[in-house]
């Protein structure tokens, strides 16, 4: 019998479709299966820019040969497939595979299969690009800070600052490579509703 269970969680780092790729990248770095493609999004510089555009952004094999006409790998293309083939995998950008990968990079990863609810950027209001989302059945997966956190009032972190050096040391130590100037903050948020299990 399946039962509803609440969560309430204040100042959660949500892993969204920005994240998910550094993590699953962490992930197949660990096993030794990092993606052909993967890997020459990471040697041309691509990597970056389409993962931060949340799957959005396509980068066809016809961009890549245009980009880089010297690269031997784009060879192995035929030229009916390069304009409309994807160098990103859309593994990258899948909750579900997320959920796969963090069982490779502990981090103390918490996950919830079907949760409904509001997962909504801490302070909203002072993020651009901020998080205001209400999800149905949807899995998600989130860290939660070491100490407890209470909107920071009365909390054992100083500040929001604070909060994100913890998120972000506890990335690096699972090995999860982010690129400098990643907006960490519109993930850390208010994540509020209820899962199944």
């Amino acid at each position: 019998m399946m039962n509803t269970y609440p969560i309430c969680e204040p100042a959660a780092l949500y892993i969204d479709k920005s994240l998910a790729p550094y993590i699953i990248l962490a992930s197949d770095r660990y096993n030794n299966t990092v993606p052909e493609e993967v890997q020459l999004l990471l040697d041309i510089g691509k990597f970056n820019e389409i993962a931060q555009s949340r799957g959005e952004t396509d980068y066809t094999i016809r961009q890549a040969i245009q980009d880089h006409p010297d690269e031997p790998r784009l060879k192995q293309y035929q030229p009916e497939d390069a304009s409309i083939a994807v160098l990103m995998p859309d593994d990258y950008f899948n909750t579900g595979v997320l959920m796969d990968a963090i069982g490779d990079i502990d981090a103390d990863w918490i996950t919830a299969s079907e949760f409904t609810g509001d997962i909504n950027t801490y302070e909203a209001h002072t993020v651009a690009d901020c998080i205001l989302q209400y999800l149905v059945d949807e899995p998600i997966v989130y860290l939660i800070p070491s100490e407890e956190a209470t909107y920071f009032r009365h909390a054992p972190y100083k500040n929001l600052d604070e909060l994100l050096a913890e998120y972000r040391y506890r990335l690096i130590d699972a090995g999860v490579d982010l690129p400098d100037g990643f907006n960490l903050r519109r993930l850390v948020c208010n994540i509020e509703g209820t899962y199944i299990a």
